[in-house]
């Protein structure tokens, strides 16, 4: 049975929270982009068929990272709110 998107994504964030309470992967509470500490950090998975891969984000500095993704590939009908929502 094929896995979903939704479901594939959803797979990826749990692995990934595994391997933060697991110790395998540290968050430095700052973003990667902006340098930001003082805000909501949220985690990016630029591919998520690999979960220990993970960007640590500000909501800003996300939301900026899949409008240029949405721009490369354009997917009609998602706001940036909901890719920051989908993306965790």
């Amino acid at each position: 049975m094929k896995m979903t998107a939704k479901r594939h994504k959803q797979t990826c964030r749990n692995r990934t929270n595994k391997l933060i309470q697991l110790g395998d992967i540290a968050l430095t509470g700052r973003c990667g982009r902006c340098g930001a500490s003082d805000m909501d950090i949220q985690k990016h998975h630029p591919d998520y068929d690999q979960p220990g891969l993970v960007q640590e984000l500000c909501r800003g500095c996300h939301c900026a990272v899949h409008k240029e993704l949405r721009k490369a590939n354009p997917q009609p009908g998602l706001s940036t709110d909901q890719v920051a929502e989908i993306s965790g």
